[in-house]
């Protein structure tokens, strides 16, 4: 009795085919205000971050960036975060990412992020048992409250 309603949507990888989907307007979204969800490489910076970004706003999607976080080489450069955060790019946080799962350097960072009111969304990344050990951990962190009571979260509106 249970009424539940079920979207498909994704998290792309930002790349040429990426870029070829954007172009044909064929991307799995979410919410009313087409929220599609993309993730860069833990290795590299993208160089063509900023030309999809753009792109997929003149599409009419609103780009979410994935676990911004994770993505070590903008650590020592915090400008990059505020750069995105300031062309209304929404940035979605990893929950586990503060328990330190993924490295202090992750975890202050995310803290960081929180602090300066520039999180949107949080996400569970979860992909095995283990990650939601790691969530029940993560329920009694400071910033992770701080940020579900701080009424930013676009989450509950989806």
């Amino acid at each position: 009795g249970l009424e539940i309603e079920i979207e498909a949507a994704a998290e792309y990888f930002c790349d040429e085919h990426f870029e070829e989907l954007i172009e044909k307007r064929d991307l799995l979204s979410f919410g009313d205000n087409k929220y599609v969800l993309l993730e860069i490489s833990f290795m590299d910076e993208n160089v063509n971050l900023q030309r999809a970004l753009f792109n997929l706003r003149l599409a009419g999607y609103r780009p979410v960036l994935a676990h911004p976080e994770r993505y070590e080489y903008w650590h020592s450069n915090f400008e990059k975060y505020e750069k995105y955060y300031d062309q209304e790019i929404i940035l979605q946080l990893n929950i586990n990412s503060l328990t330190g799962h993924y490295g202090p350097g992750v975890k202050r960072i995310s803290e960081r992020l929180i602090d300066k009111r520039m999180i949107q969304f949080l996400g569970s990344d979860c992909h095995h048992h283990g990650h939601l050990t790691l969530m029940d951990t993560a329920r009694k962190n400071h910033h992770l409250k701080k940020l579900i009571e701080s009424g930013i979260l676009l989450n509950s509106t989806i």
